[in-house]
């Protein structure tokens, strides 16, 4: 439905937020890493969010792209 590849793993944005639409996410984008920690679930995402300082890296998967975006 998305065109992702068949081994796409992460965390599906579903609403991007103030700050997500500031750094660049998309609803659709698919959360891989932040600060180079796995993200596999939505807690996991949670709680790397709330660690997330100026420099944080994001890795997402948008469609069959991957994408580093920094906050």
């Amino acid at each position: 439905e998305m065109g992702l590849p068949l081994d796409a793993a992460g965390v599906v944005v579903t609403d991007v937020g103030a700050v997500g639409r500031r750094v660049g996410l998309r609803v659709g984008d698919i959360l891989q890493f932040i600060d180079g920690r796995e993200i596999t679930t939505t807690t996991d995402a949670a709680e790397a969010l709330l660690e997330a300082r100026r420099g944080t890296t994001v890795r997402t998967l948008r469609g069959a792209r991957r994408i580093a975006l920094r906050f």
